[in-house]
C-alpha cells in the first residue's frame, strides 16, 4: 500500500507488525541518497510537512492512511518522493509497497 510507503520513505518509520525493520531501513537510506531534492520540497512545504510529522508518529497502515486523508494538500508534494524512491530504489522499496 503506498500509504505504508509513504511512511517508510519520507520519515523513516518501521512498521513494527510487519517485522521488516531491516527492509525498511535499506528503503529509507536509498530514497534519502537519490530523493534528496523530492524530500526536500515536500519539507519545505507545510501541508507536506504536516503530512510528514503526523506518519512519523505511526505504527502501522491505518494511521498513516488517516494521516494521509487529513493532510490531502500534502499528498501532491508527497507523490513525487513515492515515484522517485520506487523508480530510484526498486530492488529496496518495491517489496514494501504492500
Amino acid at each position: 500500500m503506498r500509504a505504508a510507503l509513504l511512511c517508510l520513505v519520507l520519515a523513516g518509520c518501521v512498521l513494527p507488525e510487519q517485522d521488516l525493520a531491516s527492509e525498511t531501513d535499506i528503503c529509507f537510506a536509498c530514497a534519502q541518497t537519490t530523493c534528496g531534492a523530492e524530500i526536500g520540497a515536500c519539507s519545505a512545504d507545510d501541508d507536506c510537512a504536516a503530512l510528514l510529522s503526523c506518519v512519523q508518529g505511526c505504527t502501522g497502515d491505518d494511521c498513516t492512511g488517516a494521516c494521509v486523508s487529513d493532510n490531502p494538500n500534502g499528498v501532491m508534494l508527497a507523490t513525487p518522493v513515492l515515484d522517485c524512491a520506487t523508480a530510484s530504489c526498486p530492488d529496496d522499496c518495491d517489496a514494501l509497497a504492500f
